[in-house]
């Protein structure tokens, strides 16, 4: 069923213990070498480190991971390294935050409510398609799950949403162009 908020509460509660949600494996998560925008909001219970997204099915994959780190902050990893870094102690546990990553042409930013946080990663990756794409959980689903909430996940495949600091969304995330989930 679509998305609303007063039939689905408004968000994915997961349990740091196996509480995740799944995507097949699909062409449509195969970013190439475009512009693509994945964001969500998410509500930490705990600050530890933790899978936000993950497609891989390897740890080098060319495929997109945001994490929470334990260090209080954001960072997005790809091909096998952090490639952008978060403000360290910037994220509390029991607060929602905004987490928008954003490549247009070579340069993929990382938004934290809005403002962008870490430097301009010079994005010369050409992603691959991934396999199932985990929300809340580490690919091996062994350890690294998330704690807390997770709300409005959108997949953007062909477009780069945010270039520049924004407002973050009040309201649900609606389908715009370019929406894979």
């Amino acid at each position: 069923a679509a998305y609303s908020s007063s039939t689905h509460g408004g968000s994915a509660y997961m349990a740091e213990s196996g509480d995740y949600l799944t995507v097949p494996t699909s062409a449509d998560f195969n970013l190439g070498s475009g512009d693509f925008t994945i964001e969500c909001w998410v509500y930490p219970i705990t600050i530890s480190t933790q899978a936000i997204i993950d497609q891989r099915s390897t740890d080098s994959e060319a495929v997109p991971l945001i994490w929470l780190h334990s260090s209080g902050y954001f960072y997005y990893y790809v091909s096998g390294s952090n490639r952008i870094t978060g403000t360290s102690g910037s994220v509390k546990a029991n607060q929602w935050y905004h987490v928008a990553i954003t490549r247009t042409g070579s340069s993929t930013k990382m938004f934290v409510n809005g403002i962008q946080d870490g430097s301009t990663y010079s994005d010369s990756t050409t992603y691959v398609q991934g396999s199932t794409l985990h929300i809340g959980q580490r690919y091996t689903g062994t350890s690294y799950n998330f704690n807390g909430y997770i709300s409005d996940f959108r997949w953007v495949k062909g477009t780069a949403v945010y270039t520049t600091d924004f407002t973050p969304p009040t309201s649900a995330l609606t389908e715009i162009t370019n929406t894979k989930l």
